[in-house]
């Protein structure tokens, strides 16, 4: 069984009951849900919306694949009601948005997926609770702790635990 950190978002519709139904399904099909996080409020990310997103993490033990975990959790995204982008399309307000966010401390580099996600380090949405879930958590590339990385974003000021 590998440890497996999973982000997920809402902006659209009733998003602490999105958050709850990608819990349950990530649960049933995935693996066993070891941990969630708290949720936490902030603005969009990437695009302009009215829409805030509520975020948070879970910890996950899964016999899959990252490749596996992937496509389930494209699948669940799928049956939840999300509708995917366009290619070259910017973000968007989404029911669900579900990214893996570390896999067992692994390092994976291909076109369909990078893990660590690649982006994490900047968005105060996925360290926050990373931070809450697993506070020694250390980035496999670089080496730095969440910690760390919540110490060098911008500002934070917009992001509230609810």
């Amino acid at each position: 069984m590998k440890d497996v950190y999973i982000g997920l978002g809402s902006n659209k519709g009733d998003k602490q009951r999105n958050i709850a139904a990608a819990v349950s399904f990530i649960a049933e099909r995935a693996g066993e849900l070891i941990q969630t996080s708290s949720i936490y409020r902030t603005p969009p990310w990437g695009f302009d919306s009215d829409q805030d997103f509520y975020n948070a993490l879970i910890h996950v033990q899964t016999a899959m694949t990252p490749l596996e975990l992937l496509s389930c959790l494209k699948m669940i995204e799928t049956d939840m009601g999300r509708q995917q982008r366009k290619e070259g399309a910017g973000y968007q307000d989404r029911i669900i948005d579900l990214d893996i966010i570390d896999y067992h401390g692994e390092v994976i580099s291909m076109d369909q997926i990078t893990i660590p996600h690649e982006r994490m380090h900047e968005r105060d949405f996925v360290l926050y609770p990373l931070q809450e879930l697993e506070k020694n958590w250390i980035h496999p590339v670089t080496q730095k702790t969440v910690f760390e990385y919540i110490q060098e974003l911008e500002n934070t000021s917009k992001i509230s635990r609810l």
